[in-house]
């Protein structure tokens, strides 16, 4: 309206900028917080390139200590004459995803000879020559090596394979190597960060994280874990028996062990305070290691395990050491690059297979089987899960003979008599190194197919080795309980029993045949062939003459004919009946050419 008068606030425009302030201010907030993440990550996953020359040697001598381990036991584990001939390496493979080079071998001079070539390669990677091309190579015939014979293959192995992998990617070769060179320019940095530094770093504490978290069950909750784990007399030394006597040392440690596997990991990627709180972890790992290999055989685990954490050795502490190399200046950390589009592409295939196969494992503890397979051909198929429910069972394993001269002897303990009291008075530890290794391996589950070939190889030694009198003519094989073993069951609980002889080979469950069984004839031709179940019986069963042909072929019910059944004779005919429970209900005579199936 006219002469009306227009009064102008000023606070509309004094609250949209202070709302603008307000916003601008959470914008540089949240800018500062993304890079102070941003850095603390890059630091988190950079690694030292004088921790990656450590780990290198480390990890070259780790690699050239397990190959001769195995050279020892090389014909028994990787040729025609050992456990897993080549013939039927087919039947035994994990998936059929697994292959091996070393099946071209056909004598034990050439297994020898591929051992030559890795032990050569990894003192390659020791000294630091042609590092890259060593551990790509030390890699691969690694996994060929495994899959040759995966029943002797362990976490510690696989690890092993692992850090070769990462290892290739990495420049190892900066420092104490004889083929050693620092790049100029820009390259030459105390610290290096890529996919593969990344991925190395994640496997570790992936590794010892999922540890911990397989170990979330009662028997870690409530403190008996390692009470447990160190009445395992197969797996424990001296030290570890001598700790028995602590109780409640042991319950502090099995706390402490969980507490560490479940913490300690993600303090390693700690940078805070001069990476205080990574060395404090990495120092309660390294003794951790220590301890496990003081107390318990567990094979090349604790060795690998710690070569790996030589990586996460943080720069201060080199500061500190004053350990500088020539031409080395302190340069900001790399930027996320890699040298060539394969290695980058390699590194990101390992990491996404890393944590894809263990995410399925602990979410449905299996993984698909296109990753299973993805994963088994280049033995990535982890699982950690070490000790995570101790058992209640202490095994002994037996192998009863009894000899052509009437002996009955235990053939894994040097031919010693069996013992009549108790399976107690049996060691745990078996005198010859091979078995005494084996054992431990085939008292997994997942290795239960590899029992029968173990006992046949060694029926097989043992024969070979004596004078016909003292040869096996019926071989028992037995895991025992002896946990289970008291004055009313002196023996212990048979967990598995195997029966063999030169005619007849399968499986006794409770004293009864169980399961596929084959019987030979004196000419080592098959005889019988067929299923039992409970001792009965059951299924297809097949009958052959002494030059192997065909002779009946019918199905049991009950351990009685039931069904249709074909009988040949000398001759060529065949005569076709019918049964119902062992009562013959019609018969039919045909003749055949006697070539005819």
């Amino acid at each position: 309206m006219a002469g009306e008068r227009h009064v102008v606030s000023l606070e509309d425009p004094c609250r949209d900028l202070n709302q603008a302030f307000q916003v601008g201010c959470h914008l540089q907030a949240m800018t500062g917080l993304l890079t102070y993440l941003r850095l603390r990550l890059r630091e988190a996953f950079s690694v030292d390139v004088r921790s990656l020359a450590c780990f290198r040697i480390a990890l070259g001598a780790v690699l050239v200590g397990n190959l001769l381990s195995r050279s020892e036991f090389l014909t028994a584990l990787y040729t025609d004459q050992g456990i897993l001939p080549r013939a039927i390496w087919g039947d035994f493979r994990e998936t059929p995803a697994a292959w091996s080079v070393h099946l071209i071998a056909d004598t034990p001079a050439l297994v020898m000879l591929f051992l030559g070539v890795q032990l050569a390669l990894g003192v390659g990677i020791c000294v630091g020559w042609r590092t890259r091309l060593c551990c790509g190579l030390s890699w691969l015939l690694l996994i060929s090596l495994h899959h040759r014979n995966p029943l002797v293959v362990t976490g510690g192995d696989v690890l092993l394979g692992m850090f070769l992998f990462w290892g290739m990617l990495l420049p190892l070769d900066r420092h104490w190597a004889v083929g050693g060179r620092i790049p100029s320019g820009e390259a030459r940095r105390t610290r290096q960060l890529s996919l593969a530094s990344v991925g190395l770093i994640t496997q570790i504490v992936v590794m010892y994280f999922i540890s911990g978290l397989t170990k979330c069950n009662p028997a870690w909750f409530r403190g008996d874990a390692i009470g447990m784990i160190l009445q395992y007399d197969m797996l424990v030394r001296p030290w570890g028996a001598t700790l028995q006597q602590f109780q409640s040392l042991s319950r502090v440690l099995t706390y402490g062990t969980l507490a560490l596997e479940l913490v300690g990991p993600w303090l390693l990627l700690a940078t805070a305070w001069r990476y205080r709180l990574r060395w404090a972890a990495w120092f309660a790992f390294a003794l951790f290691h220590v301890g496990i290999a003081l107390t318990m055989d567990v094979k090349w685990y604790s060795y690998v395990s710690l070569a790996g954490l030589l990586v996460l050795v943080p720069t201060p502490i080199w500061q500190s050491l004053r350990i500088r190399t020539r031409c080395l200046k302190e340069l900001p950390v790399n930027e996320i690059r890699l040298v060539g589009a394969g290695r980058q592409t390699l590194a990101a295939v390992g990491l996404t297979l890393m944590l894809l196969y263990n995410g399925a494992y602990m979410l449905s503890g299996r993984a698909p089987v296109w990753l299973e397979n993805a994963t088994s051909f280049v033995t990535w198929n982890q699982r950690w899960s070490m000790f995570a429910v101790p058992r209640r069972i202490n095994e002994r394993h037996v192998m009863f003979a009894e000899l052509a001269d009437g002996d009955i002897v235990d053939v894994l303990r040097q031919g010693a008599p069996i013992p009549a009291d108790s399976a107690r008075s049996l060691s745990a530890k078996l005198p010859d190194r091979l078995w005494n290794q084996l054992c431990v391996y085939l008292n997994f589950p997942a290795n239960a197919p590899f029992r029968d070939l173990a006992a046949h190889y060694r029926m097989r030694t043992w024969n070979e080795q004596h004078i016909e009198a003292e040869r096996i003519q019926l071989l028992e094989y037995r895991i025992i309980d002896i946990e289970s073993a008291n004055q009313d069951n002196p023996t212990g609980t048979t967990l598995y029993s195997l029966q063999i002889d030169p005619f007849s080979e399968g499986e006794m469950v409770a004293g009864v045949p169980e399961g596929e069984w084959t019987f030979r004839h004196p000419n080592g031709n098959i005889s019988s062939q067929g299923t039992f179940v409970a001792g009965q019986k059951q299924g297809r069963w097949r009958s052959f003459y002494p030059d192997g042909q065909p002779e009946s072929d019918g199905l049991f019910l009950n351990d009685q004919p039931h069904g249709a059944w074909r009988y040949w004779d000398d001759n060529g005919t065949i005569t076709e009946a019918r049964y119902a429970y062992g009562k013959p209900i019609a018969a039919d005579a045909t003749s055949l050419d006697p070539q005819q199936p």
